[in-house]
C-alpha cells in the first residue's frame, strides 16, 4: 500500500454580482493524502480508505495537469 501526498491546483468560483480584480480571482491550492490507486494516463487517483478485504472508498481522481507535487509517505 503506497500512501501519497498530492499538492494540486483546483478551480475556484466566485458567485454574485461585483467588481472583481485579478487578485480576487486566484486558484485554490489543495493538498490531498491517500492510498494511491491505479488510474488512467493523465490522472492521479487517491483513496481515503481501504477495507480489510481490499475494497476502496472515497476515491478522488485529480487531472495530472493540475498536480504540482507528489510525495510518497512512509507508513508502518
Amino acid at each position: 500500500m503506497e500512501m501519497q501526498r498530492v499538492t494540486w491546483i483546483d478551480s475556484c468560483t466566485h458567485s454574485g454580482w461585483g467588481h472583481y480584480a485579478k487578485d480576487d480571482l486566484t486558484l485554490a491550492q489543495c493538498t490531498s493524502i491517500g492510498i494511491r490507486v491505479p488510474s488512467h494516463k493523465g490522472t492521479v487517483a487517491l483513496a481515503g480508505s481501504k477495507g480489510a478485504t481490499g475494497q476502496l472508498s472515497d476515491v478522488m481522481t485529480i487531472p495530472r495537469s493540475c498536480v504540482k507535487k507528489i510525495e510518497t509517505l512512509k507508513v508502518d
